[in-house]
C-alpha cells in the first residue's frame, strides 16, 4: 500500500545501500586494498551497484585508474573529475578506460570474468534501475512505482550523486579538520552514515592510506563500522 512515509524511507536506504558498498568494496576494498572482501559478500555488493548502474564494461580498471590518478593529481588540471578544473558537462561526460592509465596506475587490477559480469553489468547494464522501480512496485502498490520512476529520472537528469562526490566534497564542504594538504577536499558532515561514510572526504584524502576515515571523537565513519562487524562474520578481512 502506497505510503509517503515508507517510500522515503524506501529511497534512503536504497542510497544507502549503494553508497555504503560503493564505500566498502569499490572504493576501499578494489581501488586502495584496504579489504579483502569474500565472495558472497562481493557478489550482494556487485548486484547492489549493479541497481545504479555503477559498473559495467572493464568497471575495476576504469574505475581504479581514474580513482588512483584522481589522489595522484587531486585539483590540479590533470585531475580526472576535479570540480576546479572542470565544467559541469565534462564531469558529467561517460568515464572511459585510456590504457596508458591503467598501465600507471593499476596493471595489478582484472574486472572479473564471471557469470555476474558477462550477464548483469555488461548485457543488462541498464536494467539495475528497473529492477529498483519494479521492487518498490510490488512493495507500494502504483504510487510507489511512480515515485521511484521519477526519482531515478532525476537521478539520470541531474547527476546529484555525481554533485555530491565530486562538487561538494571538493568545493562546498567543511574544512573544520585544519587538514589542509595540496588539494582543496573537503568533509561534507563529521558524522559518515547516509553516504557511507565517504562524507569524511578531507579526512580520506589527508590520510589516504587509512582505512578508517573516522580521525576525530566526535566522527563517525559508518563504512569502517561495517567492515568489522564483516569481518567478524568472515566476510571480509581489514588488512591492517
Amino acid at each position: 500500500m502506497f505510503n509517503w512515509y515508507w517510500v522515503f524511507l524506501f529511497i534512503l536506504i536504497h542510497i544507502h545501500l549503494i553508497h555504503a558498498a560503493h564505500s566498502i568494496y569499490l572504493h576501499r576494498g578494489v581501488s586502495h586494498g584496504f579489504f579483502t572482501v569474500k565472495k558472497p559478500l562481493e557478489y550482494a555488493f556487485r548486484f547492489i551497484l549493479w541497481t545504479d548502474k555503477r559498473l559495467g564494461s572493464r568497471w575495476a580498471e576504469t574505475y581504479v585508474s581514474r580513482h588512483r590518478k584522481h589522489h595522484a593529481t587531486s585539483d590540479t588540471a590533470q585531475d580526472p573529475h576535479s570540480p576546479h578544473h572542470m565544467t559541469w558537462k565534462e564531469m558529467r561526460s561517460s568515464w572511459y578506460m585510456d590504457p596508458e592509465e591503467v598501465k600507471k596506475y593499476c596493471p595489478d587490477i582484472k574486472t572479473p570474468n564471471d557469470w555476474m559480469q558477462r550477464t548483469l553489468h555488461e548485457k543488462y547494464h541498464n536494467y539495475g534501475p528497473w529492477f529498483v522501480c519494479a521492487l518498490a512496485g510490488i512493495l507500494f502498490g502504483l504510487g510507489g512505482l511512480v515515485v521511484m520512476i521519477v526519482w531515478q529520472y532525476l537521478l539520470e537528469k541531474f547527476s546529484i550523486f555525481l554533485y555530491v562526490g565530486n562538487v561538494m566534497s571538493h568545493k562546498n564542504g567543511f574544512q573544520y579538520t585544519g587538514n589542509h594538504g595540496p588539494d582543496q577536499s573537503t568533509n561534507l558532515f563529521p558524522i559518515g552514515i547516509l553516504f557511507g561514510g565517504e562524507e569524511l572526504h578531507n579526512n580520506h584524502h589527508f590520510y589516504p592510506g587509512d582505512a578508517n576515515y573516522r580521525h576525530k571523537w566526535f566522527e563517525f565513519d559508518v563504512g569502517y563500522a561495517y567492515a568489522t562487524i564483516f569481518e567478524k562474520l568472515g566476510l571480509l578481512k581489514i588488512k591492517k
